[in-house]
Order: structure tokens, then C-alpha cells, then sequence
């Protein structure tokens, strides 16, 4: 390789803002930023050391300072540089685990409804009634899988640059819930768990995006039915408090460790318990829930332990007449 190629290869590797765009990281946090203010900072330490004991004559002892001065902040800037490339590793990984979790997802729709349209279309197999009616559910159901994974990412997408839009209108926060639970109630029996609602006697209208809030219940016990144990039940509770109304989905599954809860709203962050008890959990549903309950004004707030459960709960303001 040629001077002239080496040249134009160092000017390609050191296009920091392309870089930082590719990698979506702060100029700051881009490795190759760091890596060559690394390298100025050593070269400067070593440059000003040298003419400083050359000018001033510094006693072995104070150049030896000097020597560890230089070593003190290259380890400090190499650090800095080690994170931001674990960042980017860390992010490729999760990506890496995300597309395989989505292979899955919707490898088992498609595959189930293979099979029922084969069946369906067969000449030499007979159908009840009956069965025709079981057989077209499970392609409703596998369609409608389907369609919530694309939805998923959608909504992911919109997040990453912004452009979700809220519609607040007037509605009734019970109607909200009792639609949400009544389309995860299917899901919930399967594994064997209740789902109950509690309702307070003083509740008011409210003023919200009815479709984003209906994802984010959605996507609250999706999370609470993937988590919980068979024979238990979740409680999706209401009530007012001041001039709001709290929305709260409890169960008494498996529940969070301390690790667990410090990276829970993270973009594909999914717990040591989805891989221990095999969940499909896509890691994004805390995620898009929290960014919907921060543009509607409010804190998607949790408590958790582990073995005992959990219990995520928002609030929205009270219509005004």
C-alpha cells in the first residue's frame, strides 16, 4: 500500500461526523473522537513534559511526577475511550439479540398460518364446520400477530426520530381499560392467569390520546402475562387522586432484580428472567410506553421485587369542563 493510500484511508477512518451519525452517538462519545484526543492529549503531556525539564531543568523527581501525570490522564482518556467503544458493542449486541427475537416472532405466526391454509385448501381432507371455524381463528390470530410486531416497530421508528403525534380528546377512562383487557383477556387465560379490573366509584372523565393510551395498558400487560406465573392473576386498578386519574397494572409474577430495574426502560433491554425462564419478550414495550407517558405529561412509575411482582402505574389529568 502506498503513502498516498495509507493518507486517504486515515482521512476516510477520521471522518468523525459521518461516523457519529452511522453509530448515532454524541460527537463526544464517538470512538474515533476519543481515540485521537487521546492521542493529542499523550503527544501534548509528553511534548510540554519534555521542553518543561529541558527549560527549567526539573529535578528527576519532578520529571518523574510528570511522567505520571501523563500516564494518569492517558488512563483517564483511554477509559473514556474503552466505555464509548462498549457502548457501541453493547447496542450491536442487543440489536443482534433484537433481530433474532423478531425472526421468532414472526417465524411462529407465519408458520401457523402455513399450516392452516394448507389445511383449509387441502382436496383430500374433510373439514367440519367446526373445525374450519378453529382453523380461520388461528389464521385471525396469527394475522393479528403479525400486524402488532409491525405496529411495534413502527411505533420504535416514529420514537427514534420523533415524530409521534398525540390527539387528546375527551373519554372515559374505564371504557379504556375494559377495551384493553378485554382483548388481552384471550392471551391471559392461555397461560392460565386472571385478569381483573378495580375500579374506583368517583372516576372522571379524562383528557388523553385514547390509542396511545391503549398502548400503553396494551403493552403494561402483555408484560404482566409474559412475566407472570401460571394460577396467578394481574389487577388493572383506577382511581382518582386529586385532579388525575392513576392507571395501575399489578401482578405477582416473577418480578425484577435491582440490576434488572436500573436498565428496564432501555431500547431492547430485556431482563436476566427472559432468558432464564426462555420469554419472548422484545425489550420495547417499557420503552415506547414510557416516551407515550412522558408526551402525555406525566412519569411512567414502577415498583418491583424479585419472586414477588411488579406494579407499574401513570396518571392523567381530569377533563375540564
Amino acid at each position: 500500500m502506498s503513502l498516498y493510500d495509507i493518507i486517504i484511508d486515515m482521512k476516510i477512518s477520521l471522518d468523525f461526523t459521518e461516523e457519529c451519525k452511522r453509530l448515532k452517538v454524541p460527537f463526544w462519545q464517538c470512538p474515533t473522537v476519543l481515540f485521537v484526543v487521546m492521542g493529542f492529549v499523550v503527544i501534548g503531556a509528553i511534548i510540554a513534559s519534555y521542553f518543561s525539564a529541558k527549560t527549567y531543568g526539573f529535578e528527576p523527581e519532578v520529571q518523574a511526577l510528570l511522567a505520571l501525570f501523563i500516564a494518569f490522564v492517558t488512563f483517564v482518556v483511554g477509559d473514556i475511550v474503552v466505555r464509548s467503544f462498549a457502548k457501541v458493542a453493547e447496542a450491536s449486541y442487543l440489536k443482534s439479540q433484537f433481530l433474532n427475537i423478531l425472526s421468532h416472532h414472526l417465524l411462529t405466526p407465519l408458520s401457523s398460518l402455513k399450516w392452516a391454509v394448507n389445511l383449509l385448501t387441502a382436496d383430500n381432507i374433510k373439514i367440519s364446520e367446526k373445525e374450519k371455524k378453529e382453523f380461520f381463528d388461528i389464521v385471525r390470530q396469527s394475522n393479528e400477530n403479525m400486524i402488532n410486531t409491525v405496529n411495534s416497530l413502527l411505533d420504535i421508528s416514529r420514537l427514534d426520530v420523533g415524530k409521534i403525534k398525540l390527539t387528546l380528546e375527551r373519554a372515559n377512562p374505564l371504557e379504556i381499560v375494559s377495551d384493553v383487557v378485554s382483548d388481552k383477556k384471550h392471551d391471559a387465560e392461555t397461560k392460565g392467569i386472571t385478569l381483573k379490573i378495580d375500579s374506583g366509584s368517583n372516576l372522571k372523565e379524562i383528557d388523553t390520546d385514547i390509542a396511545r393510551t391503549k398502548i400503553v395498558l396494551s403493552n403494561l400487560i402483555n408484560n404482566s402475562i409474559e412475566f407472570s406465573k401460571k394460577d396467578t392473576e394481574i389487577i388493572v386498578s383506577l382511581y382518582k387522586d386529586g385532579n388525575k386519574i392513576i392507571f395501575s397494572v399489578e401482578d405477582f409474577g416473577i418480578g425484577m432484580s435491582k440490576e434488572e430495574r436500573k436498565r428496564m426502560y432501555k431500547k431492547f433491554s430485556r431482563g436476566d428472567s427472559v432468558f432464564k425462564y426462555q420469554l419472548k419478550s422484545f425489550g420495547l414495550g417499557l420503552f415506547t410506553s414510557k416516551f407515550i407517558v412522558d408526551a402525555l405529561g406525566d412519569e411512567l412509575k414502577f415498583e418491583s421485587e424479585k419472586g414477588v411482582g411488579s406494579r407499574f402505574w401513570f396518571a392523567l389529568p381530569i377533563h375540564k369542563n
